[in-house]
């Protein structure tokens, strides 16, 4: 097994201790497992991908354009 240590902020500390019940060391495990296998998903996807970074990048704009513009018009609307 290997040792992982990690730094908390006081307060993050203090709401961790007022659940003794929790087995923290699980709950981490556990979370960082499954952000391993998220990222190893989003990976494959990508690997398959025929889209180029300037492709993607375009793509962004394009997709924060139109939320732009549906939330004007939304906030314009009330």
């Amino acid at each position: 097994m290997v040792e992982l240590i990690i730094n908390l902020s006081e307060d993050l500390k203090e709401k961790m201790q007022e659940l003794p019940e929790v087995d923290w060391n699980m709950v981490v495990s556990a979370f960082i497992r499954e952000k391993i296998l998220e990222w190893a998903r989003l990976r494959s996807i990508a690997g398959r991908s025929e889209l180029t970074e300037e492709d993607a990048l375009e793509l962004g704009r394009l997709v924060n354009k139109g939320l732009a513009k549906k939330y004007k018009e939304s906030v314009s609307l009330k």
